[in-house]
């Protein structure tokens, strides 16, 4: 037999647990059933404590036929899926249309990762090519340039000790003899940057070292001839965690 309370037209609304400290519980029988608040035609179910905890042995679903806010008050955290395990977080699909994620100071670097600093928020160019040995595999963050001849897009680690080095791009990942490597060839670059005139720093242009690596030629205002990148971010000398753009232009 059901137990229905229900708000009287003429008198007062009904209140349940407004008085004392003892717990109030709703369906707490260990039984298979539905328990239901709230009514589609319910102007607002609203519900407060100092901590709210839901919790499904399930799934669970949260749906909105409006908009969906998730947030927290001033600077606390947000957290999902931080569990520490193997786990699928998907956010969007590949049928319905396109959707705009806001980073704030976080942007996409290279496709694949997401950096938390603050320059503008820009992804590199990426382009594959074929990458050959040229006496040494090389991290990614170094410089390559073309190699000629054939049909297919290949390319080698560059070497600084040819001024004339017709640089390509910056590797995004690994180059191993033989392999297909993806190269950065625009926008903003994650790279390999070292100390040269002096301590590299934000500004500082670059040239390409005798193991590909960006060397800055300090704080000046002279570009020589083997000048090939600007630091727009200085990260940590001889670690690929340097931000930088062309010198003169994508694709010289």
């Amino acid at each position: 037999m059901g137990v229905t309370v229900t708000t009287d037209p003429i008198k007062n609304a009904k209140n349940i647990g407004t008085m004392g400290t003892d717990d109030l519980s709703i369906g707490t029988n260990a039984v298979a059933r539905t328990i239901t608040i709230g009514n589609d035609a319910s102007t607002k179910v609203d519900v407060n404590a100092l901590a709210i905890e839901l919790d499904s042995a399930a799934a669970m679903t949260l749906s909105s036929v409006g908009a969906l806010d998730i947030d927290t008050v001033g600077t606390a955290a947000i957290n999902i899926g931080t569990q520490s395990a193997a786990k699928t977080i998907t956010i969007g699909n590949t049928t319905a249309g396109s959707k705009t994620i806001m980073y704030g100071d976080t942007y996409p670097d290279d496709g694949a990762n997401v950096r938390p600093l603050s320059p503008p928020r820009s992804s590199a160019t990426i382009a594959t090519f074929n990458y050959v040995n040229g006496g040494a595999d090389h991290n990614a963050g170094s410089a390559v340039v073309p190699i000629q001849g054939g049909s297919s897009m290949s390319c080698e680690r560059a070497n600084g000790d040819d001024a004339d080095d017709h640089v390509i791009g910056i590797l995004a990942s690994t180059g191993e003899g033989g392999t297909q490597v993806k190269v950065q060839i625009g926008g903003i670059m994650k790279a390999i940057c070292v100390d040269g005139s002096g301590a590299m720093d934000n500004g500082h242009l670059c040239k390409i070292d005798a193991t590909g690596r960006l060397e800055s030629i300090g704080a000046t205002v002279n570009a020589a001839i083997d000048s090939k990148f600007i630091i727009v971010h200085s990260g940590t000398s001889g670690e690929n965690n340097s931000l930088v753009m062309w010198l003169r232009g994508e694709n010289f």
